[in-house]
């Protein structure tokens, strides 16, 4: 996702590499760029193996298969589905279903988007997510100044403020740090990551769990 508010746009999208770097949306390459691949993307990474990956026999691919996904990386063919949308003058809600996106780590994940229109306008992002390995992490990269504490983070950009806000689980925290260039770097053909902070939140344990976190 990015996510713009007050003109400014506080979650951003890094961009994708030069055409020369991939060869098609389906070269395996991406996945060892962090442009390109799942963890420089605003969404959840899993990290820790897959439950299934280990019942998974290992044989000669298929001819046209599609290469396997590194781990915690979303396969090359998913798809998600918008399967709810509402729009009144008071507010707009969208819900999209991730779980294709991540079979090997999730029984079920929806994420649910509200903009509610008012004096004070917010934006409320739900995931409701079943976990069934791995451990996943909510994630959002910025350029603004990132103030990090306990539930709350507060994004500076000039004289703009966004306050996000974890409302859901207890517990939950906000962590924020760079992105880690020795291990990227090498695989990167463009640009920098200076600049760039990574807001994170991390859930523990498995089974049924909702984060919901309101930006205002």
């Amino acid at each position: 996702f990015v996510l713009d508010a007050g003109g400014v746009r506080w979650g951003i999208d890094l961009g994708t590499e030069s055409d020369r770097v991939l060869k098609n949306h389906y070269d395996p390459k991406k996945f060892e760029m962090y442009r390109e691949g799942t963890f420089g993307q605003n969404t959840w990474q899993f990290t820790g193996p897959a439950e299934d990956d280990d019942k998974k026999k290992k044989g000669p691919a298929k001819k046209g298969a599609l290469p396997d996904a590194p781990e915690g990386c979303q396969p090359l063919d998913a798809k998600a589905e918008i399967v709810a949308f509402t729009s009144t003058p008071e507010r707009g809600t969208a819900i999209i279903d991730l779980s294709d996106a991540y079979s090997r780590y999730v029984k079920d994940l929806k994420r649910g988007v509200m903009l509610v229109r008012a004096a004070s306008p917010y934006v409320l992002m739900q995931d409701e997510i079943n976990i069934k390995s791995g451990t996943p992490t909510w994630v959002m990269h910025t350029k603004a100044t990132v103030a990090a504490e306990g539930n709350k983070a507060t994004l500076t950009s000039g004289s703009s403020k966004l306050t996000m806000t974890i409302l859901s689980p207890a517990g939950a925290k906000f962590s924020s740090g760079e992105v880690d260039e020795k291990k990227w770097k090498a695989n990167e053909q463009i640009g920098s990551f200076k600049g760039i902070t990574v807001l994170k939140v991390a859930l523990q344990g498995k089974g049924e769990q909702t984060l919901a976190i309101a930006f205002s």
